[in-house]
């Protein structure tokens, strides 16, 4: 006779059975599998790569009020998922500012009668709650709850967006032996638990099949300078609060800041440590040829560290400015801030310190200040920002839209030209990423863009900008570098921002290293081409607008520079002749 259990069994295999034939029939008349396109896409918070052919599920409007999810669309890489989720109002991902449970599935076998039921035509391998830091990974006869890291899972913005973008590596093992994706068509579904509304809707299955065409390759960008004289500087949260004295990974960090090779290092979370021992580090790592070697200044956990002295130095709250001394081939001087803002669910103190910050710049940018620096100073502010949470702190930091007026007064525009500051976004040297923090200490949140450059475009352009990440460097690049694969692993859980500048030269006058008298160009107007009347041989030759910013580089032959690519117009030829730079305005007509 059969036991209790075994009728169970028999039952269950029956409605298992039953569930699964039916799931079937349901997608066949409701699966929405719509023709896949691979596609080149950077998680950078600009979402323009999106193009609008790339696979897209638009759900229906959700009247149940509350946070209510628009479109999903997907696309995919040689190496990543990519998915894109639209909103109709701001929300951050992965905090309750704003009320929602949203969870991402991913049914990644194609196959409703594995993993964990959702709703009908979903059989969950992944199933991510965005207000967790970690997901459920369901393989066959068990699941297992893993870590963001453990399955590459990489989104942005950090802050509050009513859109973001997610990657997931598709050779991805979330536990080390089974493969996230085991088929080439998988289904997606978002879940808002709270708001009770899902895309798609229960009884429509959202299919995407992975595209195998081939994308254009990622060229590493090179980690020196693009001119020798550019200014560079490095942001670097080194989690090194006990101090660089004896700390165990500190030829990680050493290799690293060598190979960066900076002219002014922004370091936090170093509070262990004085300004002298750091800059005695710097002098070891990257011996100057002067008498006084690196200038080192501190304030809390922050050391700012320069190869040119601090002309003043302004203390705010967890915030250090300093003016940088920067020499005489260099039309102005510099300020750099160096900030370690509030950590986490502190908006309310993340706020507050950019709100002081920004009435600190209008003062010193004023004339009628308590204290003022030269105009055109290059602007530059820099460092650990914790950006998580409400986006108005990343919009104060650039426009000046102060919140706490009462205290901090009005604001204004930041830049010199009334405009705002710019906001570098550097991508990672051999990925395209724009994260600058992933958990390397099991905290479980997903990697994000907490370290920024912010500057001021109005003097100051900038060349190139990178995010160094050794463990997606290959191993000739390394060699290349004096690096190992796992030297920013160890160094810190953040990872260092560098980023080039140049002073946007003058219009009508000369800027060279060595005040050499500027040659003709000749003829000027011209429509063809322009002679450069030196001695010296051109080696190189750009094209910019008025504003600095680069139109194109242009064919050089025996000083004879070609301007026939070039619309009519006014342009500012950037030339390397010999050991000199020269900017001259040169009229293309047409």
């Amino acid at each position: 006779a059969f036991s209790e259990d075994c009728y169970y069994v028999i039952w269950q295999h029956k409605f298992m059975t039953m569930r699964t034939s039916l799931t079937v029939l349901l997608c066949l008349i409701l699966c929405l599998e719509l023709i896949a396109q691979s596609g080149v896409i950077t998680i950078d918070e600009d979402y323009s790569d999106w193009d609008s052919n790339y696979t897209t599920f638009t759900d229906g409007v959700d009247v149940s009020g509350g946070l209510d999810l628009l479109e999903v669309q997907v696309t995919n890489d040689e190496d990543y998922l990519f998915i894109k989720l639209t909103a109709d109002s701001d929300f951050d991902l992965t905090d309750d500012l704003v009320d929602h449970e949203l969870w991402m599935i991913i049914d990644a076998d194609n196959d409703p009668s594995t993993g964990y039921f959702e709703q009908d035509g979903y059989g969950s391998e992944l199933s991510l709650n965005f207000l967790d830091p970690s997901a459920w990974f369901n393989v066959p006869s068990t699941s297992v709850q893993v870590s963001y890291g453990d399955i590459g899972f990489v989104s942005a913005p950090t802050v509050t967006s009513n859109t973001f973008e997610i990657a997931i590596p598709r050779a991805i093992k979330p536990n080390g032996v089974h493969s996230l994706f085991s088929s080439d068509t998988i289904r997606i579904l978002f879940d808002d638990r709270i708001n009770d509304d899902q895309m798609p809707d229960d009884g429509e299955v959202f299919q995407y099949v992975f595209d195998d065409s081939p994308t254009d390759s990622l060229v590493p960008l090179n980690l020196a300078k693009l001119d020798s004289s550019d200014v560079r500087v490095t942001t670097y949260n080194l989690h090194l609060n006990s101090g660089w004295q004896g700390a165990s990974n500190l030829l990680n960090v050493q290799t690293v800041i060598q190979a960066l090779d900076a002219d002014v290092y922004a370091f936090q979370e170093s509070s262990g440590s004085s300004a002298a021992l750091v800059k005695n580090f710097m002098n070891l790592w990257i011996p100057l040829s002067t008498s006084n070697g690196w200038y080192a200044k501190k304030q809390g956990d922050l050391i700012t560290c320069s190869r040119w002295p601090f002309l003043e130095q302004w203390g705010l709250t967890r915030n250090l400015a300093t003016l940088i001394d920067l020499p005489s081939s260099y039309p102005h001087d510099a300020i750099v801030f160096n900030a370690h803002l509030s950590c986490c669910a502190n908006d309310d103190g993340r706020q507050e310190q950019v709100d002081e910050l920004v009435e600190f710049l209008l003062d010193i940018t004023s004339q009628s200040g308590i204290d003022t620096i030269p105009d055109s100073t290059g602007i530059i502010i820099t460092g650990d920002m914790n950006f998580v949470g409400y986006a108005q702190q990343i919009t104060t930091m650039l426009t000046g839209d102060i919140q706490n007026t009462s205290t901090y007064g009005s604001g204004g525009p930041l830049d010199w030209d009334s405009t705002a500051l710019s906001d570098a976004v550097p991508l990672h040297a051999d990925q395209r990423m724009s994260h600058t923090w992933r958990d390397r200490d099991g905290d479980g949140y997903p990697p994000g863009r907490l370290d920024f450059q912010v500057f001021s475009d109005a003097v100051l352009n900038l060349e190139q900008g990178f995010v160094l990440d050794t463990e997606a460097m290959s191993p000739s690049r390394l060699n290349e570098y004096d690096l190992d694969e796992l030297d920013t692993y160890w160094a810190s859980d953040h990872l260092p921002v560098t980023v080039d500048y140049s002073f946007i030269p003058v219009v009508g006058t000369t800027i060279t290293q060595n005040d050499v008298p500027a040659p003709h160009i000749y003829p000027n107007p011209s429509s063809n081409s322009v002679r450069f009347m030196s001695s010296e041989m051109v080696t190189s030759a750009l094209a910019m607008d008025l504003f600095g910013n680069l139109v194109r580089v242009l064919a050089v032959k025996e000083n004879v520079i070609q301007l026939d690519n070039l619309a009519a117009g006014i342009y500012l030829l950037d030339v390397t002749a010999g050991s000199h730079r020269f900017f001259e305005k040169v009229i293309v007509i047409r």
